[in-house]
Formats: C-alpha cells, structure tokens, sequence
C-alpha cells in the first residue's frame, strides 16, 4: 500500500497499523492537548517506544500536511 505522502508498506504489516493509527489520531483528536493525552494513554498501556513511534509518525504525518498547504509537490 502506498501511504499519502509517498511511502510504500504491506497492509497488514506493523508499519501500515502505525500509520493509520497515526492519520485516526490526527483526525480524531485535534488539539495538541487531547494529541498529547492519547500519547500519555499509549505510553502508559504500550511503554515508552511504542509512544515515541507513534509520536514520530504522527509528526512526520502533519509535517507533510503542512507542507502540502505550503505547496510543495505530492510525493509519487
């Protein structure tokens, strides 16, 4: 599958469920407070790596979003 900034990854891979639960919790929660509060959530049930991917996914998500506000180019 070939996530909306580009990447490829299996759909039933670890990677493909990081993802989406990254694009749930941007939609879902659109404050940084309530963003936060679910990371705290993740970090208490999962540990502290689970957390910190689902952070950096989650950044790397909304960074590209922004970037496609700025106009930049989709990735093919």
């Amino acid at each position: 599958m070939r996530t909306v900034d580009g990447r490829e990854m299996g759909n039933y891979s670890a990677d493909w469920f990081l993802y989406n639960e990254a694009m749930w919790v941007l939609k879902k929660y659109r404050s940084k407070r309530t963003r936060q509060e679910y990371l705290g959530k993740v970090r208490g049930n999962r540990g502290e790596e689970q957390m910190q991917r689902l952070r950096d996914e989650m950044l790397l998500l909304w960074q590209w979003k922004e970037g496609q506000k700025n106009g930049a180019s989709t990735a093919s």
